[in-house]
Formats: structure tokens, C-alpha cells, sequence
């Protein structure tokens, strides 16, 4: 690969990485600021997406299986930047906290039931910690 091409690429990576700031986790557009604790660690004030989805968004997602409670499995997804998390992408299984995004610091807790890396965004499909 010549310094050319890496160039280009590095440019078009810093353009997405931009446009996923400016635009999906800009919090006067899309996100909201989210407290989480993953792995021990908490990650105060981030911008991210954390939503419920619906019945029919529930259908098509590949962990939403209805589980033998009759209860759905995934009952949030949370969009984040994976490097505002500290890096590393949260395993399956893993328990995760979450601010709601309503104004309270109250922290629910998830099961990771998938975690999808793209273009150095986090996409987590969650599941209701059962107390």
C-alpha cells in the first residue's frame, strides 16, 4: 500500500469518526449523556443513543427470541463510541450499567447479549438485569 492510499484511508476514517461525533452522538441532535460502568470502571457523561425497541423492532433483531417466560430477551440497544468506553468492546454475558437518560443518576443494570464493533462505534443489544 502505498503513503497515498494509507493517507486516503486514514482521511476517510477520520471523516466517519467526525461525522459519528458531529452528527449521531451530538447531543443537540441524537444522543443524550449516559453514565456507564462496564467492567469496574465508570464512563461519566457520554454521549450515546440508549433505546427501547418496539414490538416489531423486537422481531427482527437476532438475539429477540421470546424466552420461555414470554419475555424478550433484548430490551435495550445502546449505540456509544467504543473509545469513549475505554476501548475495549464489552463482552456477552457481561453485566453493564446504564443511566436512563432521564435526567436521574439511577443505574440499571443489563446483560450484554450481543456487542457489534463498526467504524468505532459499540452497538450493544441489552437485557434487563432479573433481580
Amino acid at each position: 500500500m502505498s503513503k497515498y492510499e494509507r493517507k486516503v484511508i486514514s482521511s476517510f476514517k477520520d471523516m466517519v469518526d467526525a461525522d459519528i461525533r458531529n452528527v449521531f452522538l451530538n447531543t443537540a441532535e441524537f444522543a443524550e449523556t449516559h453514565t456507564i460502568v462496564y467492567d469496574g470502571v465508570t464512563y461519566a457523561d457520554i454521549p450515546a443513543l440508549l433505546t427501547r425497541p418496539t414490538l416489531e423492532e423486537r422481531t427482527q433483531l437476532a438475539f429477540s427470541t421470546v424466552s420461555n417466560d414470554g419475555l424478550y430477551k433484548v430490551t435495550a440497544m445502546l449505540h456509544c463510541h467504543l473509545a469513549d468506553i475505554g476501548g475495549a468492546l464489552p463482552e456477552r454475558g457481561a453485566v453493564l450499567k446504564c443511566t436512563d437518560g432521564d435526567g436521574t443518576a439511577f443505574l440499571r443494570r443489563y446483560y450484554v447479549e450481543t456487542a457489534v464493533r463498526e467504524m468505532g462505534m459499540c452497538h450493544l443489544e441489552l437485557r434487563a438485569f432479573d433481580e
